[in-house]
């Protein structure tokens, strides 16, 4: 039996889908004898082959010599225009990455190989135009030479800014698009995106510290350089607020940012995650200590931390039971309003159309929506997966993490009319690798498929529709 389905049998008794009944966190249950019928419809499909291309993204480890054993899937960035971005690898060499567009009918309309490699950890942003933004690291033998490039939504160089610096470590598109930060070894920049003009930062920016995160009205910098670190909060005229000092000196500030959330009113959340310390604290706008939450000793790999519109979530996982909660944070006292058990194959969880932002292994970013061009979708989605390479099922949750809809996505789903088989017919035989989910808000989806030949991988847009509604 696939491990899958025997995690969907877990998940139906103690989570039932909705169209066997649901389940809430209270225990509620509502029957649903006559579920409303959907299938999937393919909206467009680009041969990638054709194209030389592949939208993943492969990492290798620096210890092992042509390694590629991190495959990351980037999350397409769909702008208003209804143009959608993707960044992946050259067919004949994975470390040649490049930027690509593809218009609303799945027409190619361009693509942008950058001077040098792209970085693995910092990542190119897209703005609302379709603007591109991206640091292009030192060729070997100069260390301090990068540059900044700005790309039209054409796939025209805009400007391009030449820094010299040290060992970059952020480059950061703010949620105003408006301002670029640059962050280094030995110097902190601002870079206007319209020109990609250097602007001074305040005295005490310029030095090195963490662009953290942000928000519409505030900006968050790590400052690691002493014993211990201390978290910064200022608003967008980089006048500073307040200060938190953490419980210790993070040995390794770029995880450590994934765990940070500014909210709208100002107060910052810190997500602790060391050795047998995992903590949830919770400051006010002068940097008082709010409410703090601890967590079991047993809670291992790194918590995820979502927040949207006042809601908080947070997912992590028990080392003991292998099992994964999803928890909705009362942000006034920090306690548990709703939590939800699932098995470990059920750890992929976004918010609608904030999912670029929320999954942080994607090599595409953006400030705000991924999918520009429809309605914000700020549901909780929750997909299935067997490894970090093939997801199957997803669920959609509400605000409050009941459960409102359940997709089929691969064949060994227990619900028909899956997008996988929905592929297959329209491609018979194709379907036999990898089968990818790069994207799912909003009823649509895109997904990288490819067979046992290597002319067989295709780049798919879909969408799910209504057939018959519930009687």
């Amino acid at each position: 039996m696939y491990l899958w389905a025997k995690a969907l049998i877990v998940l139906l008794i103690g989570f039932p889908l909705c169209y066997s009944g649901q389940t809430y966190a209270n225990g509620t249950s509502i029957e649903d004898p006559s579920p409303p019928e959907y299938k999937y419809v393919l909206d467009w499909t680009l041969p990638m082959y054709e194209q030389g291309l592949s939208p993943v993204y492969f990492v290798s480890h620096p210890i092992y010599v042509n390694s590629r054993s991190d495959v990351y899937y980037s999350v397409p960035i769909t702008v208003a225009s209804g143009d959608t971005y993707f960044i992946g690898h050259d067919n004949k060499d994975m470390d040649t990455r490049s930027i690509f567009v593809v218009d609303h009918n799945g027409k190619m309309k361009w693509r942008y190989t950058p001077p040098g490699k792209l970085n693995a950890t910092i990542h190119p942003f897209v703005d609302p135009e379709g603007n591109v933004y991206l640091l292009v690291p030192p060729a070997k033998g100069n260390e301090r030479n990068y540059k900044a490039i700005s790309l039209s939504n054409t796939g025209k160089i805009r400007w391009s800014t030449a820094i010299d610096a040290l060992g970059a470590y952020d480059f950061m598109l703010t949620s105003s698009n408006k301002e670029l930060i640059f962050a280094s070894l030995d110097k902190n920049l601002s870079l206007s995106a319209a020109t990609g003009k250097i602007q001074p930062l305040p005295k005490e920016l310029a030095v090195p510290k963490y662009f953290a995160t942000e928000s519409k009205s505030y900006y968050v910098f790590l400052d690691n350089r002493n014993k211990q670190t201390v978290y910064e909060v200022y608003n967008t005229q980089l006048k500073l607020l307040y200060k938190v000092k953490a419980d210790y000196k993070d040995p390794n500030p770029t995880r450590a940012k994934t765990s940070l959330r500014i909210m709208d009113d100002g107060s910052l959340l810190i997500f602790s995650h060391y050795y047998d310390d995992t903590t949830l604290k919770k400051y006010d706008l002068k940097g008082n200590l709010l409410w703090k939450n601890t967590y079991p000793k047993q809670v291992i790999e790194t918590p995820k931390l979502m927040t949207r519109a006042g809601y908080i979530y947070l997912q992590y996982e028990d080392k003991a039971s292998r099992t994964n909660y999803m928890v909705t944070l009362n942000p006034a006292n920090g306690k548990e309003m709703s939590k939800l058990t699932f098995p470990v194959y059920l750890g992929q969880m976004h918010i609608g159309s904030l999912e670029a932002a929320n999954m942080p292994a994607s090599r595409l970013e953006t400030r705000g929506s991924n999918s520009m061009a429809a309605p914000a979708d700020l549901n909780v989605y929750v997909r299935g997966k067997e490894t970090g390479e093939d997801r199957y099922d997803m669920l959609k949750l509400d605000a409050d993490l009941k459960q409102v809809d359940h997709y089929a996505l691969r064949e060994n789903s227990y619900l028909d009319n899956s997008l996988e088989s929905t592929i297959r017919q329209a491609y018979p035989g194709t379907v036999t690798g990898r089968f990818n989910v790069l994207s799912s808000n909003n009823d649509s989806f895109y997904v990288y498929v490819h067979g046992k030949k290597t002319t067989d991988r295709y780049l798919i847009k879909a969408h799910r529709e209504l057939v018959k509604t519930t009687n």
